[in-house]
Parts: C-alpha cells; sequence; structure tokens
C-alpha cells in the first residue's frame, strides 16, 4: 500500500526514486511488489529510457478500468484480495485529487459526487438490480468520444453484510 500511495497524485516514478521514498524496504522486496504490481495491472510503465546500459522505467498508476480480480479462492489470498482493494482506493483518490487540483472546480456542475447507499435485496432482487445498471453503464462506455462529451470515472463498491 505504501508503494502505491508514492504514485497517488499522479506522480512518475522510477524504481529508484521508489527506493529513496520507500528507503526503510529492502531492495528485493521493492523490485518484487513493484513487479507484483505491475503484472497486476494497478501500475503501467509510462515510459523508458537508456541509462548507461541499462533501461530504467518510470512507473504510474495504472489509467484503466480496475475491475474486481474474480479468481478461485486458492489463486488469492485475502491479503491479495485487500492489496487489489487497497489499489483500487488509492487510484481513486488519485483521481479526486488531480480534479480538485484545477484552477477552477465545480462538483455540481463537472457532476461529481459520492454517495453510499444501503440496499435490502434478495439475491435475486441484487442480480437484476446489477443487471439493469449494468446495461446503463454498457450504454454510456459504447459513446464514442466527442466534443460535446467529457470523461468520467463512474466507480462502484458493493459490499455484501457478513452472513
Amino acid at each position: 500500500m505504501r508503494m502505491i500511495r508514492a504514485f497517488v497524485g499522479g506522480r512518475k516514478l522510477t524504481a529508484q526514486q521508489l527506493m529513496e521514498i520507500l528507503s526503510d524496504v529492502p531492495q528485493a522486496t521493492l523490485y518484487r511488489h513493484l513487479n507484483k504490481l505491475l503484472n497486476g495491472g494497478l501500475l503501467a510503465i509510462i515510459q523508458q529510457r537508456q541509462v548507461r546500459g541499462a533501461v530504467e522505467r518510470v512507473y504510474a498508476l495504472a489509467e484503466r478500468d480496475l475491475f474486481t480480480p474474480l479468481m478461485d479462492d486458492q489463486e488469492l489470498s485475502c491479503e491479495d484480495y485487500m492489496e487489489h482493494f487497497l489499489a483500487f482506493l488509492a487510484i481513486l483518490q488519485s483521481d479526486y485529487q488531480r480534479y480538485l487540483q484545477q484552477e477552477k472546480i465545480n462538483l455540481k456542475q463537472d457532476g461529481v459526487e459520492y454517495r453510499q447507499f444501503h440496499l435490502n435485496l434478495s439475491d435475486e432482487e441484487y442480480q437484476q438490480f446489477m443487471n439493469k445498471m449494468n446495461e446503463i453503464i454498457q450504454e454510456a462506455l459504447d459513446k464514442l468520444p466527442s466534443p460535446k462529451r467529457r470523461s468520467r470515472t463512474l466507480s462502484t463498491l458493493v459490499i455484501p453484510e457478513p452472513l
């Protein structure tokens, strides 16, 4: 999580810069986690440059659609799921921070909002709700960019009450 937070706010870092920020993390551990975040699609290589015979990579939080990694329970541990979730939160925070850093903001006009609802639905009702919501989202995703359209990020989070 500390590695991910280092990238919040649109920061672009090399492994060396990341090591300077996280000086208490052993180099082997840092590279292992860097590769996990890269392979998991949470970080992206945004630039590569030749430095004294080696290739130096510049990393940033991946700008892409982020999905819950729905794997067999044996493939990912609870820690892996939590790491992925924390990365999702960090990316969300980074996006919001980038929005707030604009010179002029108007949350109402820009359509910025966050809400939390508690829905009391059976499994069947929930599935129907999600199917309708996915249809609406897909309809919006199918719209091509144009001068009249502004890109907006929609993030959803569904967590059921424990049984």
